[in-house]
């Protein structure tokens, strides 16, 4: 089978478990739910095995030197873009939708909010999802990757910084050798989302303080991982690779018909 239409059949199916959850509601929607990233993620390892795809390697010492300056930028642009399209969409009088937690405890919430999202949509999108797109084209992967995670969400709302935050996830995966990268950096910008909200809740009077300082020191970060980059050429696009990119196969597969519908749910 094709890599393009084996991605977008797992796709799909995580797809329809996801509006089967939505409609069971409660705990089995919520397990439902689950299994809707963990299916596809088993499908993946057994297809693997028949394709000839090398499963990624374990993190290395080395893979995190290589990704730790991703890190900083990685959360700066999500959080700048959350910003901006929270505060044009209050100014449009458009509801916001996504991207809050569940308000269950913070403990529960580590799991539901945290843990669990960057390891389950990590295991479909960058373990599974990229390793197929890698296979189709390795300079077209990390940005068709990143616009399939975006509309796996399906909210206006998180569009434009899932995307960005996609790109950044994958070029993590890629230069890393892992996606347990792409898991960490998950795991910690959806951390920092949910400590920054307790943090309002438990010391109202000094959180706006502390977030400042915290942004502050960020940005100081984000600057040192620029010019590490720059200074590694990192930011360079790489001559390797000149294979014409087969955009007909691209088109033309269900992957297609996945996005169009995603977009259509996102716009809804």
């Amino acid at each position: 089978m094709h890599p393009i239409a084996t991605a977008a059949w797992l796709l799909i199916l995580q797809t329809l478990l996801s509006l089967l959850s939505s409609l069971v509601g409660g705990v089995g929607g919520y397990v439902i739910h689950l299994l809707s990233f963990a299916l596809p993620i088993a499908l993946f390892v057994l297809l693997s095995r028949r394709m000839g795809i090398a499963l990624p390697q374990p993190p290395s010492v080395a893979g995190m030197r290589r990704v730790l300056p991703l890190l900083p930028l990685f959360l700066v642009s999500t959080a700048l873009l959350s910003a901006i399209t929270a505060a044009v969409m209050r100014a449009l009088e458009i509801p916001l939708s996504g991207g809050a937690a569940e308000g269950n405890g913070i403990f529960l919430d580590l799991l539901t909010d945290c843990a669990l999202p960057a390891l389950l949509e990590e295991g479909l999108v960058r373990f599974a999802v990229l390793s197929l797109l890698l296979l189709w084209d390795k300079r077209q992967a990390v940005w068709v990757s990143a616009l399939i995670f975006a509309l796996l969400h399906a909210s206006v709302y998180q569009l434009p910084y899932a995307f960005v935050g996609g790109l950044f996830l994958a070029l993590a995966t890629v230069t890393g050798g892992s996606p347990v990268y792409a898991v960490l950096f998950h795991f910690v910008n959806n951390l920092i989302s949910l400590l920054l909200q307790y943090l309002a809740l438990w010391l109202p009077s000094y959180a706006i303080a502390i977030a400042l300082g915290f942004w502050f020191l960020l940005f100081c970060a984000a600057a040192w991982g620029l010019i590490v980059l720059i200074r590694r050429g990192s930011l360079r696009r790489t001559k390797a690779d000149r294979t014409p990119t087969d955009w007909r196969g691209l088109f033309l597969s269900p992957l297609t018909l996945w996005a169009l519908l995603m977009l259509c749910f996102t716009l809804l």
